[in-house]
């Protein structure tokens, strides 16, 4: 079972940012494997930034500012 990611090193991913009613969504670049409710970094596709994010679900990573 550890050996499955939802969202696994070099997918696409969607990059969730939210707060008090505002919301931004880009996509970007996952840095390694995980599942739901890991920790990775990844790479903002557009800024090349790379940060840190929380998977809530298959190909999509949360992150909070």
């Amino acid at each position: 079972m550890n050996d499955i990611c939802l969202v696994c090193r070099n997918d696409s991913v969607l990059i969730r940012a939210g707060q008090s009613g505002l919301a931004i969504e880009t996509t970007g670049k996952a840095l390694s494997d995980g599942a739901i409710g890991d920790e990775i970094r990844v790479q903002n596709s557009k800024s090349k930034r790379i940060i840190d994010g929380v998977i809530t679900a298959v190909g999509e990573v949360s992150v909070k500012y």
